[in-house]
Parts: C-alpha cells; structure tokens; sequence
C-alpha cells in the first residue's frame, strides 16, 4: 500500500554517540611492538554553528590500526586520549579506523588481517559512526594528533506525523569494508534494508547513517504495514553538511 509523506532529511557528521567495546586479541607476527597514544583533536567535527555534528570518543572506544598492508592492533580510549600496543608497522604511515557501534565480521589478527566489513542494518537502539585517517608514522615516535574524517552521511528523516512504529529504509547499501591493505573504508555495494534509530518514541525525527551513494536512489520506507516511495539524493563520504532536502513520497498523509 503506497501512501503519502513528507520527509524531508539533513546530512552531517555522524553524531558518535555510539561506543565500540570490543577489543580484539592482538596475535603478534614476531615483530617488535610499540606504545601508540592517539590525540583525535578533541573528538569533534564541528560543521555549522546552528547545525553541528560532533564525534565524541568515550572511555573504552577501540580504534583499529593499520600500516598499509595490514591490521597491526588496537587503541583504546582510556577517557583522554587512545593508547595501545600495535606491531612496528612496515610502511610510512599510521591508518586509523574507528567503527564506533560495530563489530568486525571476523576476528582479527595482528600481522595478518588486511580487511574485515560491518554491516550497519540494524541501527534501532543506537548511532553508529565510520570514520578514518592516517599521518606519518616516524621512528621512535610514540605521540600523534588527527582528526578523523567520517566514511558516512548521519541522516535526519522528518516524518509530517510522528510515530512510534520502526521505520525501515529499503535496499539501500548496508555493508562495508574496512581495508588495511589499501587503506581506506568502502562501500561493498551490497543493499539491504536499515532500521533506522528512533530520537524518542512516537516522534517525527529518525535518524541513520548511510554510506556514500554516487547517484540518487529511488526506493522506499516501511512503517508498520504501509510502504512509502522515496528518492534518497546523493550521500558523500566525510559528513559535510548539505542543505536540507525535502522528500515528499506520493499518495496520502501517514
């Protein structure tokens, strides 16, 4: 049954209110191992005064890092900044990936994994955040600074009436790789439908973060029985902010 609906959605950085507990069993190759601290540069990204979307790490967070090829281990958030052991890398850079609300689809090992994907279907309890980037790895230092730049797109979803029932976005992609082997966080391409996370019950405002889509995608959303057609525009990776768009999906008010 098709109906009608305003909604209309803004894209920001994703809000990080999301925290990644799992921390991964570091199975050293046989190389030395060094002392990383990580400085995220206050864990914000602020993009519009009236309008910000910031990341903000918690004590616990896990950062995966890479050297190029390969996952050489963890950081954890210990409240201030990120510290851990990680294998002496073999390459010229540091690559750091943050995957806040999800777990990797297969356990990792240092020295050895060189990707893993998460999937972001189910966002109905939590926001969730991707976000990466590398610096210069040098010899014998042991304290770094960056800011992280998002892979991903929060989206607000403003329905005209508010609701209590889940609200599904439809095959739209769901899966990501996370690759340490030539660095970066992808989409597979691969569509699925997300759940998207309710900002209280019975409200107009749901929220989801999409990964990057190069065009605009026709396709719909799902509350309770009833199904709705909409056109999701085109989302760009590292959460700048566009101008709010509205969305009217054809046939009668929900």
């Amino acid at each position: 049954m098709r109906k009608t609906i305003a909604l209309s959605f803004a894209i920001a950085l994703v809000l990080g209110m999301a925290q990644c507990k799992k921390v991964e069993t570091i199975d050293p190759d046989g190389g030395e191992k060094i002392q990383i601290t990580l400085d995220v540069d206050g864990g914000k990204h602020v993009i519009n005064p009236s309008l910000s979307g910031a990341v903000n790490y918690a004590s616990g967070d896990v950062i995966y890092v890479g050297d190029g090829s390969r996952f050489i281990g963890t950081l954890t958030h210990n409240g201030e900044k990120f510290v851990g052991e990680v294998n002496t890398p073999v390459g010229d850079k540091l690559h750091f990936y943050f995957i806040g609300g999800f777990e990797p689809s297969a356990t990792l090992e240092a020295g050895t994994t060189t990707s893993f994907t998460v999937n972001i279907s189910d966002q109905s309890s939590k926001l969730l955040v991707l976000s990466y980037e590398n610096v210069e790895y040098v010899q014998g230092q042991r304290n770094y600074t960056c800011m992280l730049e998002n892979k991903c797109a929060l989206v607000e979803f403003k329905l005209t009436t508010g609701t209590s029932d889940a609200v599904t976005l439809n095959s739209v992609p769901t899966i990501a790789t996370v690759n340490f082997s030539s660095p970066g966080i992808t989409s597979t391409g691969t569509t699925g439908d997300i759940t998207l996370n309710p900002e209280t019950e019975n409200t107009t405002s749901k929220w989801a973060i999409l990964l990057p889509m190069a065009t605009e995608t026709n396709t719909n959303v799902t509350i309770g029985s009833n199904n709705y057609d909409v056109v999701v525009p085109v989302i760009t990776a590292n959460g700048y902010l566009h101008d709010e768009t509205a969305i009217e999906i054809n046939n009668a008010a929900l």
